[in-house]
């Protein structure tokens, strides 16, 4: 068990209440950290977006640091999945390409398989 992940200050004691959104740009490749902490009953939590697969680029005990953890990622061939079990007190990194396709009155977020600027599955 890392110590990094036990001490997590007060961050955890006031939580955000409401639903934090952000714009993407079209085609963009979006990267998401899920960082698993011992507050409460730490588990190995599995995550998903519902209904779409994405790519799993890197996973790691203790917290996440945006400086070195990045260069542990696997960005030659990392598996694409549906779902991934964040490692209990450690973290998951995922990425994915936001394109919309919109046609016959519906639009559908496509999150997988598809080239965007400056990312592609063999050079993520």
């Amino acid at each position: 068990m890392s110590k990094a992940s036990n001490n997590v200050g007060n961050n955890t004691l006031y939580p955000s209440q409401g639903t934090k959104a952000r714009s993407i740009n079209y085609g963009k490749a979006v990267e998401i950290v899920f960082q698993e902490t011992n507050v409460g009953n730490a588990e190995n939590h599995p995550m998903h977006l519902h209904g779409f697969s994405f790519y799993l680029v890197g996973t790691g005990h203790g917290n996440f640091n945006a400086t070195s953890s990045p260069s542990t990622y696997n960005l030659n061939d990392p598996p694409e999945v549906n779902t991934i079990g964040v490692p209990m007190n450690g973290w998951a990194t995922i990425r994915f390409f936001f394109l919309i396709i919109q046609g016959c009155g519906l639009c559908t977020v496509i999150w997988k398989g598809t080239q965007a600027a400056g990312w592609t599955r063999s050079s993520l």
